[in-house]
């Protein structure tokens, strides 16, 4: 697996966003990974995303808490 230029990763990305008539926060760190984050790391942290997303457009806490509980994505 080849290394990750973190500023660089930063640069494109906000390229991107910005090509794309998005807005960026330019005071947001940068991460000092090196190397990208494993598959089953990404998944659960866009499954929690997912889950507070439900809960802005108003489903009920308790059910996304026992559906977090239950996928075992409290612990990660």
């Amino acid at each position: 697996m080849s290394s990750l230029d973190p500023f660089l990763v930063k640069q494109q990305s906000e390229q991107r966003i910005l090509a794309a008539g998005g807005r960026i926060c330019d005071w947001l760190p940068v991460i000092e990974r090196r190397s990208p984050r494993p598959t089953g790391e990404v998944v659960a942290r866009a499954l929690i995303l997912n889950a507070l997303l439900n809960i802005y457009f108003k489903a009920p806490i308790p059910i996304i808490a026992g559906w977090i509980e239950d996928n075992g994505l409290a612990t990660r």
